[in-house]
């Protein structure tokens, strides 16, 4: 997303406030999508071009905190970030593969603006005695 230049070209003051959602798992894997958010935050901030809020409980309770004691109203990120694992199993009488697809949406406004996927495929041996 960053290399793509798709926030140079939301003609928005930088750095822009971006709310970031933990990724959400639809695999039947256990996997840490709370080490690979904070990965795409880590990059974002310090890609200086983003000023990261993130999507969590804690951050809208203190957002709301603040707003009341200084009596202003904090300015809404108008700019989301969302993403999702999902999986595909494939078998036959050889081997087994899963693709995993890692998805990245960004919106403005409701509005996407960009959509980035990657995939990772595994492959296994299936054993002659059914094992």
């Amino acid at each position: 997303m960053l290399a793509s230049g798709v926030l140079d070209n939301l003609n928005l003051k930088q750095p822009i406030k971006m709310m970031v959602s933990n990724v959400k798992n639809k695999t039947s894997e256990v996997i840490d999508t709370t080490m690979l958010t904070n990965k795409i935050i880590m990059d974002l901030t310090n890609s200086g071009k983003v000023l990261v809020i993130k999507d969590d409980k804690a951050t809208q309770e203190l957002l709301e905190y603040e707003s009341e004691r200084t009596g202003k109203k904090i300015g809404m990120a108008k700019i989301t970030l969302t993403g999702s694992i999902s999986e595909d199993r494939e078998v036959n009488s050889s081997a087994r593969e899963v693709t995993y697809t890692f998805i990245m949406e960004l919106n403005m406004n409701g509005t996407s603006r960009w959509i980035g996927q990657e995939q990772i495929s595994k492959q296994s041996s299936r054993s002659t005695f059914g094992f």
